[in-house]
């Protein structure tokens, strides 16, 4: 007698909501001051480097055996951009309290706005960068949004459906 494939979807995605609320809780609660851009960047780039591409790599290992590739391929997925969001908004709200940089942003709300519209590109243009340094910032979240996001999104979802049509098969 063969076991059934495991069709029960809430484990990941309450894993994906408990680690999205605690990025959010997170962002909530870090004092971004005055100064402390450096160290937010730092935090950002460390965690970028040391976190998300190594978890992608284990996300695209687990895939392969995963009984539901799809919902898996999906939830990393979205951990990806509640990742992708909170890291820049984080830079952002930080590089605003210097009031030059971003006019218009002034709460962290701001920064979640600001982040969101740079990343769905539709860009209203009621906060702006105003400095080089915040278009180097956004030109470079423009380019993760783009790349990063698109090849994550193609490579999880490719494993996925070669996993799910290995099954299929068997």
């Amino acid at each position: 007698m063969s076991v059934p494939a495991r069709t029960d979807v809430r484990h990941p995605v309450l894993w994906a909501v408990l680690c999205s609320a605690l990025l959010v809780a997170g962002y909530a609660a870090a004092p971004l001051r005055r100064g402390s851009l450096p160290l937010v960047v730092v935090l950002v780039v460390v965690l970028a480097g040391v976190v998300a591409v190594p978890f992608l790599f284990l996300r695209r290992r687990a895939l392969v055996t995963s009984d539901r590739p799809l919902v898996d391929a999906a939830v990393t997925v979205a951990l990806m951009l509640v990742t992708l969001v909170v890291g820049f908004l984080s830079i952002y709200a930080t590089m605003a309290r210097t009031g030059r940089h971003l006019p218009g942003l002034d709460t962290k709300v701001d920064a979640v706005y600001f982040t969101v519209t740079t990343l769905a590109t539709v860009g209203f243009g009621d906060i702006h960068a105003a400095s080089e340094p915040a278009r180097v910032v956004v030109t470079i979240q423009m380019l993760f949004d783009l790349t990063v996001v698109a090849v994550a999104a193609r490579l999880l979802f490719g494993v996925a459906q070669a996993r799910r049509t290995t099954r299929a098969a068997s």
